[in-house]
């Protein structure tokens, strides 16, 4: 029964704070009572607790006649200083606050020093590294970092632990009390930034985020664009340590534009996405901060813009112009793919879209009526001469900042017209109403109705939005229903294992996957875009062969470590069986 149920759990609730309360209680015992040092193991528990994962580190702790502990047998922080507290609360990762709060006490526990355990190559890991550093280095006690991974020998492994061990038995030795004094953690970041500076854009999608940069300029915004390169996203390298690529891609570029154009960065903000959906990117701030203090010459009075993509912070008629940039930066896209297969003459359809975008641009900053331009660049679509069969069609998911970015993703679109397939990309509108309702669902259960009364009104209104320029886009690609439901999302998602409990890239990736199927049931090919190491596309990439079983089309993923080496040539034998299959 449920009184059952709620009384067993109850019971095991207790037991398990109890046993916890126990084990606290045993660590500050042990530690009080030694006059040598004691370690304390910090990192995620699937790493630090799993002897397939740990490299055998306790055991050498043990054999150095050392006591190990992990980050759970300390006692909660209880701490007053802003600069901590807000890194706590603006990170969202469970693990890596524990990891804080434990760095914390150890700095603030005589004779404890820690060792932090991370996984080679892993984003959150590598951000959580950076603040655990500045916690440790303010207060002027040594660490030791071992990013593990199954390369390495566990005699380096060893190498190294000596070394520290013998350092912190040093320390021990000449400190008094183990404590000191927290200067150099980045300052709270504010709620918004200052509206009067001038706010660059990172370039994450070529055709849409111009038209989004108009729309804020529209609105009395200081608002400018990013430039993007090959060149300055491989010299953005330098400063990455496993992070995710387009954080410092975008960081380094927003840099080298400050400095190209000879602004004050104590007058230009940079802005950065605050979502707590994907791969919690809301993250990106707080590390963006650090990044910006370490980098000095100014930049660490640089300001950080916490934007929404819907600008609800900004004002209504914000939110309206960042609708109809994505909407019509979707769209053009959909209409540059659909015709450029096609044309009889080459070239043709880039000088239309690059007409179109300027014009897209300037009803944006309301100099032109918005439905007169969508109608002249429709126009402009139809008067291109085609020819040809129709194409296999290639399906495009992936990372936000890599599915529609042509400089990030080596122009994957024009190598897949190159090799006789049409690509088929997802506008952001058509993004959000996908995930919308699973998502509302979600924060509703969780009790987070903030979210869900700032973005209700904006996903229920997309299709009245849409209304007026539906028709006219569909001119030149036609109207696509449904033609047969493959289930409900929570079915769908079932046969991943994944349930409705649960956000993030993979989550969206596989809503998206079934959206387009159940439209476009001709679509021949899936490729997945992905910054190299990002974990959610990973986790997305493991399910490529069950898409494969579930779907009936392969799935190829495209890794981009933003050298110059041509990733995009994995895709080409798929395109070629596609090609071939389709001419029988």
């Amino acid at each position: 029964s449920r009184k059952e149920v709620e009384g067993a759990y109850n019971q095991a609730s207790e037991w398990y704070e109890e046993r916890k309360h126990q084990w606290r209680r045993k660590f500050a015992e042990a530690v009080a009572g030694s006059a040598d040092i004691s370690v304390v193991l910090l990192g995620r528990p699937y790493t630090v607790l799993s002897e397939r994962m740990n490299a055998g580190i306790p055991e050498i702790l043990a054999r150095h006649g050392v006591r190990a502990y992990f980050q759970d047998m300390l006692e909660p922080v209880q701490n007053g200083d802003p600069g901590f507290e807000a890194l706590c609360r603006q990170t969202k990762w469970r693990n890596a606050r524990r990891i804080f709060e434990a760095a914390w006490q150890v700095c603030n526990t005589p004779g404890v020093y820690p060792i932090l355990l991370t996984s080679f190559k892993c984003t959150p890991d590598a951000c959580t590294m950076e603040h655990f550093r500045r916690i440790m280095d303010s207060f002027g006690k040594p660490y030791l970092i071992l990013q593990l991974d199954e390369h390495d020998s566990r005699v380096g492994y060893e190498t190294r632990v000596e070394a520290a061990l013998r350092t912190f038995r040093n320390h021990h030795a000449g400190d008094s009390d183990g404590r000191g004094r927290l200067e150099r953690l980045p300052r709270p970041l504010p709620a918004r930034g200052d509206p009067t500076r001038t706010v660059f854009v990172p370039h994450w999608d070529t055709l849409a985020t111009p038209l989004f940069v108009a729309g804020l300029q529209e609105v009395g915004v200081d608002a400018r664009l990013l430039r993007e390169t090959p060149g300055l996203i491989r010299t953005s390298l330098g400063d990455n340590t496993g992070q995710c690529l387009p954080l410092s891609i975008i960081l380094h570029e927003f840099v080298e534009q400050v400095k190209r154009e000879r602004l004050d960065p104590a007058r230009c903000s940079l802005w950065m996405p605050n979502s707590s959906i994907a791969c919690n990117i809301c993250f990106f701030l707080q590390y963006g901060r650090t990044m910006l203090e370490r980098i000095g010459g100014g930049f660490e009075r640089a300001g950080l813009y916490p934007g929404e993509i819907t600008c609800h912070e900004i004002s209504p008629k914000a939110t309206l112009n960042a609708f109809y940039a994505f909407y019509f930066g979707g769209m053009l896209r959909r209409m540059q793919c659909r015709t450029r297969p096609y044309e009889k003459n080459p070239g043709q359809t880039d000088e239309v879209v690059e007409w179109g975008l300027e014009l897209l641009k300037q009803a944006m900053l309301g100099a032109v009526p918005k439905q007169k331009a969508v109608r002249k660049v429709v126009d402009a679509f139809l008067q291109i001469d085609r020819e040809g069969e129709q194409r296999p069609i290639v399906a495009i998911f992936g990372d936000l900042y890599a599915r529609d970015n042509d400089v990030f993703n080596q122009d994957l679109i024009r190598l897949v017209e190159a090799h006789g397939g049409e690509a088929l990309t997802t506008p952001y509108s058509e993004y959000v109403k996908v995930i919308a309702k699973p998502y509302l669902r979600k924060w509703i259960r969780e009790g987070n109705y903030k979210d869900v009364l700032l973005s209700a009104p904006f996903a229920y209104s997309m299709d009245l939005l849409e209304y007026p320029f539906r028709r006219e886009f569909e001119r030149v690609l036609g109207r696509r229903k449904v033609v047969k439901r493959m289930g409900r999302p929570e079915e769908l998602l079932g046969r991943f294992g994944v349930s409705m409990y649960h956000t993030g890239e993979s989550f969206d990736n596989l809503l998206k996957i079934f959206h387009l199927l159940e439209r476009y049931p001709e679509i021949a090919l899936f490729v997945q875009t992905s910054p190299a190491f990002c974990c959610p596309s990973l986790v997305t990439e493991a399910m490529a062969s069950k898409i494969e079983q579930q779907t009936g089309r392969p799935v190829v993923t495209v890794n981009y470590d933003g050298t110059s080496a041509d990733h995009n040539r994995i895709v080409i034998p798929y395109l070629e069986l596609a090609v071939r299959r389709a001419q029988g």
